[in-house]
């Protein structure tokens, strides 16, 4: 008998490791995670509103079904835009939920903390064994600030208006980001000038739009506008925001194809001298489906005043292809130029872009040192690292002729 105790023992260890193991395997079958690990919903007023995008995923296969439990300070003020608290995530599809904050009218002013819990309750790919009854679970941290400060602030962009046959009304779309804790009914102007921006041919206001607390919201109004085939302009101004946005579009005849370019860059010598000749080159890219004829202009100005009107030739580009156009120039005398233009193309313009040429007198131009001079300190520097050789061969030889001396 005693010699069957330690037997015994060994595999008690060894059915304890494996059952430890076996727990092991079992709980890595369900792993979820959730982002953020923490929603802070900050500058809240009384009776106001506040949502949060959070993401449940899992590395399950397939789909697991899970269900959110919330408590906390804030348990009566959290809830969930969904029917229920169940919900199914897939593996390869992480789950969005939306958390919002709606805070009581009598809420003091103060932080305050709750808790939302996502809770796995099975896995709907897997049948018996261990794995199909190991649950997960993973908490959400909720911060709430209540202040009694009204904050009014807000982002706007992702504005466009796409090209359309003439008769059809046009849209403008875009995308406004409430940053603050009040309701946000923006005011947005549109006007529309000719293709020269010379002309204002349409303004007009919107009101309408309302964008809660904390969320995005992408409007498209419809704009009845009545303009002929050509091109335009459209100058796009959020007034709460202080965004303001000029977009090009435009009225195609019918069955037209449209087409669409654009000027990448303008660019030459930063510095020059007085009477050097300076080129400038303007990189155009035809994204359309078509080839195009296409050339550039430009103006070179100096203190605000036109010093020179600049051009090249029209050229064909063909869709998808990248071209370089050269202009060059001569300034004759010293200060900041800048340098703008388009490119013209089937009778349409790209976006205005620039550059800026420094130019400064001829006296200023680092002088060129002549090549003899050059080999001067070459000279020094090969004649010092000599004589430091000599010296150094000689005090060894007297080194050693004291060591023979011994």
């Amino acid at each position: 008998m005693i010699r069957k105790k330690p037997v015994n023992l060994v595999r008690c260890a060894l059915v304890l490791i494996a059952c430890f193991f076996c727990a092991i395997t079992a709980a890595s079958a369900v792993n979820i995670g959730i982002t953020p690990g923490i929603a802070v919903f900050s500058k809240m007023l009384r009776g106001g509103y506040a949502s949060r995008i959070i993401t449940v995923s899992t590395s399950v296969p397939g789909s697991l079904t899970a269900h959110y439990e919330i408590y906390g300070d804030i348990e009566d003020w959290v809830r969930v835009d969904m029917n229920g608290t169940s919900f199914t995530i897939m593996g390869q599809v992480p789950y969005k939920l939306k958390v919002i904050v709606t805070p009581p009218s009598d809420a003091q002013n103060g932080n305050y903390t709750g808790f939302l819990r996502i809770v796995t309750d099975k896995l709907g790919d897997l049948t018996g064994g261990t794995g199909s009854v190991v649950r997960a679970a993973v908490t959400l941290d909720l911060k709430a600030e209540i202040t009694g400060e009204e904050v009014l602030a807000c982002r706007a962009g992702a504005f466009s208006i796409p090209s359309v046959e003439v008769g059809y009304p046009i849209e403008l779309s875009y995308s406004i980001v409430n940053d603050g804790n009040v309701r946000l009914k923006p005011h947005v102007s549109l006007d529309i000038w000719d293709q020269m921006q010379e002309n204002l041919l349409y303004t007009h206001e919107f009101f309408e739009e309302t964008v809660p607390q904390t969320e995005e919201l992408r409007i498209t109004k419809t704009v009845f506008a009545q303009l002929p085939v050509g091109q335009y302009w459209a100058n796009v101004n959020v007034v709460e925001c202080g965004i303001s946005e000029l977009l090009t579009f435009n009225i195609l005849e019918k069955g037209a194809i449209a087409d669409n370019a654009e000027l990448l860059e303008v660019r030459t010598k930063p510095w020059v001298s007085v009477g050097e000749i300076v080129p400038i080159i303007a990189t155009f890219r035809n994204n359309g489906q078509r080839s195009v004829f296409a050339s550039f202009r430009g103006k070179i100005t100096l203190n605000d005043q036109i010093v020179n009107v600049i051009g090249t030739e029209e050229v064909q580009v063909s869709s998808g292809q990248v071209v370089n156009f050269t202009s060059f120039y001569t300034p004759k005398q010293p200060g900041k130029y800048v340098v703008s233009g388009r490119v013209y193309y089937n009778r349409k313009l790209t976006y205005e872009k620039g550059t800026v040429i420094n130019v400064i007198p001829r006296t200023e131009k680092p002088a060129v040192v002549p090549q003899g001079l050059r080999l001067i300190p070459i000279i020094m520097y090969t004649i010092i690292l000599i004589i430091i050789i000599i010296l150094l061969s000689k005090i060894r030889r007297k080194r050693v002729r004291h060591r023979l001396k011994r």
